[in-house]
């Protein structure tokens, strides 16, 4: 499946024989974002981001646990210290005929254009409402300590 239908910035690792039910998602950051209607250069640009996916035994009746690496994503739907994705996000989107690439849709979707609606992190939700240059300054300095594409 994932092979037939690839996700344009995301690379799948499944899990291994002994742990098959933990996987690790690849997602290399968009170029642009999307802010009050602006199309802007992404602070995130030119980074590589890890996500951990944990496959409940009830899948795909359940929808997978998904957290980014602690500490490298700056984000409004994004816990910035445990990586914690907003659950609510995905569950609106989960169904049992869903499957990994729809999650990396939608986690590529919101890094191109954040959900104000449904913040996760409300400082840094406040940060981007009160001041764009702002946030995309704190965004890239936690972008930072995230691996460059190319090199993983």
């Amino acid at each position: 499946m994932l092979e037939k239908k690839p996700v344009a910035g995301a690379k799948f690792i499944p899990g291994s024989a002994s742990n098959p039910l933990e996987w690790t998602m690849m997602l290399d950051a968009p170029d642009t974002y999307t802010v009050g209607g602006a199309k802007r250069a992404c602070p995130y640009a030119g980074h590589v981001f890890t996500v951990s996916i944990k496959f409940p035994n009830n899948y795909p009746f359940k929808a997978p646990d998904m957290t980014f690496k602690p500490g490298e994503l700056y984000h409004p739907n994004v816990n910035r210290e445990t990586g914690e994705i907003c659950a609510d996000m995905i569950s609106k989107t989960w169904g049992p005929t869903q499957n990994v690439t729809t999650l990396a849709k939608l986690v590529l979707g919101f890094l191109e254009t954040p959900n104000m609606e449904s913040p996760l992190d409300g400082d840094c939700a406040a940060e981007l409402a009160a001041s764009v240059d702002k946030y995309e300054a704190s965004a890239r300095k936690y972008a930072e300590k995230a691996p460059k594409k190319g090199s993983v």
